[in-house]
């Protein structure tokens, strides 16, 4: 019996949680990126900020999406296939500003 609680608890609230968090009225704007030479703003609606290049964690590539770590455990994910034509550019921006120890993107 402990058991079978124990199968049903975790997908239950694991679901519960997901929902709460979709109904956060912070999830439901989209978030707009600009990579410039000072680093990366991320804005929604009227707010606005700015991580620096020298502060990012690092930066990954999977064959569907670019990853930018902001830190050990946030992320900016870049689907390839949302960045379309532009994904040259994306990469050659993380490539010249970050450091290279930082960086293992494959292109």
């Amino acid at each position: 019996i402990f058991g079978v609680v124990i199968i049903l608890y975790v997908p239950v609230s694991l679901f519960l949680k997901a929902k709460a968090q979709a109904l956060n009225p912070v999830f439901k704007e989209p978030l707009h990126y600009k990579m410039t030479e000072e680093g990366v703003t991320v804005s929604q609606n009227e707010t606005e900020q700015m991580q620096a290049w020298e502060t990012m964690y690092k930066a990954v590539s999977t064959r569907t999406s670019i990853i930018l770590y902001t830190s050990r455990y946030n992320a900016c994910i870049f689907p390839r296939k949302d960045l379309g034509n532009k994904q040259v550019e994306v990469i050659k921006m993380i490539s010249t500003h970050l450091d290279p120890k930082k960086n293992r993107i494959r292109y």
